[in-house]
This record gives structure tokens, sequence and C-alpha cells, in this order.
């Protein structure tokens, strides 16, 4: 990635680790697959907000 050589030098010291477990640790979890699977005709979904615009217009004036 650098495009040259890089010299590693390990100094003696503490073997003491800032982490007790890596956070790139990989641990696979039970996926879970979330799917909609309601279907509002554009039609009835108009109708539904025209309801609920007179409905809390409605609450209002009342």
């Amino acid at each position: 990635m650098l495009d040259e050589k890089v010299k590693i030098v390990f100094k003696k010291g503490k073997r003491q680790h800032h982490y007790a477990i890596t956070p790139y640790t990989f641990s696979p979890k039970l996926g879970k697959k979330f799917v909609s699977n309601t279907f509002i005709d554009i039609g009835q979904g108009v109708l539904q907000i025209m309801e609920e615009i007179f409905k809390s217009k409605s609450q209002i004036d009342s």
C-alpha cells in the first residue's frame, strides 16, 4: 500500500495488551431478513392520508 519497504522494530517492554479481546474479533451471528409484505395501492394510500387529516382537523375544531 505504501509502495516502499517498511521496517518493523519490536521493542521489549510490558507484555500488556490494550484490549482484552481485539475489537476486530469475528463472531458470527444469525442473520435476520427484513421484508415488508405490506402493499397499499396509491389510491388507497391517498384516501388513508385524507382520512387522517380529516380526523385530526375534526379533533382540533371540537
